[in-house]
């Protein structure tokens, strides 16, 4: 009930661009919101990024994920990115956008891991959601 009226509220443009950073899934998603996810023909409103552990839980079933997570991604046209392997998100915001850089590791076992920008999302001033940057 909580999210619906907050979701209503950004339908209301009285803040513009609203973005929602969160975490605490052990997983990364990236996705626009809207006031109902079963209707895509309602507007987007915002945008949500959940960032995953850097640690926790240890290395993931990436295989078991996916399997488990890209057939309903096929079918949620508002998810812009989903996955499980550790990391965080780097943010760098200015006036005209929202640049969020999804940083993966190959592994937590090892403190040589190799660190990567796995994708980056943009959302641009005055234009609601977010968009992979090419």
């Amino acid at each position: 009930m909580q999210r619906e009226r907050l979701l209503e509220f950004f339908g209301t443009g009285q803040v513009r661009n609203p973005v929602v950073l969160t975490g605490d899934r052990h997983c990364t998603w990236v996705s626009d919101l809207r006031p109902d996810f079963d209707d895509p023909s309602t507007p987007v409103v915002g945008a949500e990024i959940t960032g995953t552990s850097i640690t926790s839980g240890g290395n993931p079933n990436t295989a078991s994920f996916h399997a488990t997570y890209d057939p309903i991604m096929a079918e949620s046209p508002h998810w812009r990115y989903i996955d499980n392997q550790r990391g965080y998100v780097r943010c760098e915001v200015d006036g005209a956008r929202m640049v969020s850089g999804l940083r993966l590791v190959d592994t937590v076992s090892a403190t040589t891991a190799n660190v990567r920008t796995e994708a980056e999302f943009v959302v641009e001033s005055g234009r609601p959601g977010i968009a992979e940057v090419s």
